[in-house]
């Protein structure tokens, strides 16, 4: 699903991104659109568009959205690592070209025995 915000939404991207996928969303969306076979629901634009997002306004209501932000922040920048890590050692040495530094070799040493997959 590709979701395309109006201008006047994008500076409330992570806020929006952190409603839909909370546990609430979820549960309303569960009782709105139809369930298909698998355990699987259709995420198509006419139930979407019922999904009741309120923006903040009050002063409460802006710290809130402060905290589901960082929040938000934090499981991308979490799940960031994780591919960096799964991507290892390749992901790093594209960062360090990306910054102009070059290595004469590589050598990495891993601290625990590593199990093959």
């Amino acid at each position: 699903m590709i979701l395309v915000l109006r201008d006047q939404y994008k500076d409330y991207l992570l806020l929006i991104l952190g409603y839909l996928n909370s546990n609430v969303i979820e549960y309303y969306y569960k009782h709105k659109a139809p369930y298909i076979s698998g355990g699987y629901y259709r995420y198509w634009r006419t139930y979407l568009n019922q999904i009741p997002i309120k923006f903040p306004e009050t002063s409460d209501e802006k710290q809130l959205a402060e905290e589901i932000v960082y929040k938000v922040k934090l499981i991308i920048s979490k799940n960031e690592l994780k591919e960096k890590i799964a991507r290892f050692p390749h992901t790093y040495i594209k960062s360090y070209r990306a910054n102009g530094i070059e290595f004469d070799t590589l050598m990495h040493t891993f601290i625990k025995p590593r199990k093959d997959v």
